[in-house]
């Protein structure tokens, strides 16, 4: 196939490995199948071969989730080369940090996170005035917010932040709901009460 492409430019194959074995294909019948065969391909020659290194190629990024999935099943540790791991992903963070406040509402990490994703108008400047309040009253983040908001010390950045309380009362409600068939629903549901603006609507297409 190679030698007959005339578009290409010329140049001579070849190397000094033996034959090798014949290579093998398997229709996988949906993403995961194809995932979990490849990780269980690899526990295979590793436990032959424990030295030895193995290396995925994808076209794609998106077909990157399953994979890692399947390699985290088995404990293997990996590096995506070339671009990001799944779950390093902007929005993978953000979606779990929604998730996190959800359950623990007063996570300061997760709220520093997306108190302004998706966009609020909270600048750098609020959320400073907000942390600097924390601090000196031993409050957490969203401890914060909330009595920063009842003393009303956002001046401007008060209506923008205070009508939806950042976002974080919606959440708040809709993760203490137990009307959800499955832990996937209950994600959908925390993830859609996020999403009140239209850059946020990108996590689930």
């Amino acid at each position: 196939m190679v030698a007959n492409n005339l578009e290409r430019k010329g140049k001579t194959l070849w190397t000094d490995s033996g034959a090798g074995e014949a290579i093998t294909i398997y229709a996988g019948y949906d993403a995961e199948n194809e995932a979990l065969f490849i990780a269980d391909a690899i526990e295979r020659m590793l436990a032959q071969n424990p030295g030895d290194r193995v290396a995925v190629l994808y076209r794609t990024n998106s077909q990157s989730r399953q994979i890692e999935e399947a390699l985290r099943r088995y404990g293997r540790k990996y590096l995506v080369i070339g671009g990001f791991s799944y779950y390093q992903r902007a929005e993978v963070k953000d979606a779990v940090a929604y998730l996190k406040l959800a359950v623990t509402p007063q996570d300061t990490v997760s709220m520093l996170r997306i108190i302004n994703t998706p966009a609020r108008g909270i600048g750098k400047t609020t959320v400073d005035q907000i942390e600097l309040y924390a601090q000196a009253n031993d409050l957490t983040l969203p401890a914060a917010i909330d009595r920063m908001i009842e003393e009303q010390q956002f001046y401007a950045a008060q209506p923008r932040c205070g009508d939806s309380e950042c976002g974080i009362e919606d959440i708040q409600k809709a993760g203490s709901s137990n009307k959800c068939a499955s832990c996937s629903e209950w994600t959908l549901t925390i993830i859609r009460s996020a999403r009140e603006s239209p850059p946020a609507a990108a996590w689930l297409a």
